[in-house]
């Protein structure tokens, strides 16, 4: 669900067993955040736009029109452009911005062919002059024979996770909000622009299926039945690993900037007391989360471990991607390519330990309109967690 109530840009209302994920019915509603009616911004002061209303309005102005025309010294919001003008914008012309924003310096290719083998899609981010470069490449059909028994094994879990694989076909936020504390009315442009992001890996990650074209499990073996319905569309990356792991580095990297995540006590059981490291109770319980929703696809039967490393790997860079167009320089590490050699199953725990191999980016090209927005974030961020100056 979008965070406002919107009646507006449906955006992607079902990806097959793919639909939704929390941001994707579209740009929230209109200034009023909580209850604007998105696109067509004709939520009223008082109430929704009605035929009565607009019946009322145009009778009172003809009874109480004035005999000397009435002037205001309203503040005249046009002229030069100003970002900080983002936050007066209804919700779908600002996700728009938003959108236009984060598409900027980011672009997937394709080399190699299915054919004739080495065939990979490459995430390129920032500066062209400098660009960073993310590879994944495509598993051959034997390895794809070869993980086919781990999807039939994780088919013994799917009674322990079948309410969370049925909820996560709409929704992966809420799982986040639960750990993050993000609710509508404290953090709704936290929401926004964590919808602007999701928006940002459904675009990326269709590309690169649709570029790779990799099976599903179910092309291999009918004795997988998959829980929920097969999508139609090819299997790697795994869009709920890539949104997944996309929202477990940006939380991360937006507590950080707002002082909300703290170096924690030393106590049994905690493996870091560092609140930049992985291994931070806070940073691995958003990692375990991410991990499991992605896990919980295999368990339903539609992916192979591949699809969620693949998708683990995307995630993260989109995440920084975000982070970069903040003005600000990415904290977490990422993997600079997926190799199916490299993967022999998947899950939180081996996602983490192939961080330790990973590379911490410098900037990229900044958007003073997503800089903006994320201040804004930040500050609300703040108040909401009570951060000290």
């Amino acid at each position: 669900m979008s965070i406002a109530n919107s009646a507006g840009h449906s955006g992607h209302s079902g990806h097959s067993g793919h639909s939704g994920h929390s941001g994707h019915s579209g740009h929230s509603g209109g200034g009023n955040v909580s209850r604007g009616v998105g696109r067509f911004g004709v939520s009223h002061a008082g109430t929704d736009h009605s035929s009565a209303l607009m019946r009322g309005l145009a009778r009172a102005r003809e009874e109480l029109l004035p005999a000397v025309p009435a002037r205001l010294h309203l503040k005249d919001r046009l002229g030069e452009p100003d970002p900080k003008q983002l936050t007066h914008l209804d919700g779908f012309p600002r996700g728009a911005v938003l959108d236009y924003e984060l598409m900027q310096d980011i672009s997937v290719g394709f080399s190699g062919s299915i054919g004739g083998g080495n065939v990979a899609a490459t995430l390129t981010t920032g500066d062209p002059s400098n660009p960073t470069t993310t590879v994944l490449l495509r598993p051959t059909e034997h390895e794809f024979e070869a993980q086919v028994h781990l999807v039939d094994v994780a088919a013994e879990l799917r009674a322990e996770r079948y309410d969370e694989i049925e909820v996560q076909l709409v929704d992966l936020l809420s799982f986040y909000g639960g750990i993050a504390f993000l609710h509508p009315s404290r953090t709704p442009y936290t929401i926004e622009l964590i919808h602007a992001a999701l928006r940002l890996c459904v675009t990326l990650e269709f590309r690169v299926k649709q570029g790779l074209s990799c099976p599903r499990p179910i092309v291999y073996s009918p004795d997988l039945q998959p829980m929920i319905q097969t999508p139609s569309h090819s299997s790697l990356p795994s869009g709920h690993a890539t949104e997944a792991y996309m929202l477990s580095t940006l939380l991360r990297e937006l507590l950080l900037v707002a002082g909300a995540l703290e170096d924690c006590p030393a106590a049994p059981g905690v493996l870091s007391t560092d609140r930049h490291d992985n291994l931070h109770p806070f940073n691995k319980m958003l990692d375990d989360m991410a991990g499991r929703i992605a896990v919980n696809r295999t368990i339903a039967g539609v992916h192979f471990h591949y699809d969620s490393a693949a998708g683990a790997v995307l995630g993260r860079r989109i995440a920084q991607h975000v982070v970069t167009k903040a003005g600000i320089t990415p904290r977490i590490q990422t993997l600079d390519a997926f190799d199916p050699g490299d993967w022999d199953e998947f899950n939180a725990d081996l996602e983490r330990d192939a961080l330790r191999g990973g590379v911490q980016h410098g900037p990229g090209v900044p958007s003073d309109v997503v800089k903006t927005f994320w201040d804004v974030c930040k500050t609300e961020i703040k108040e909401a967690f009570e951060v000290l100056a």
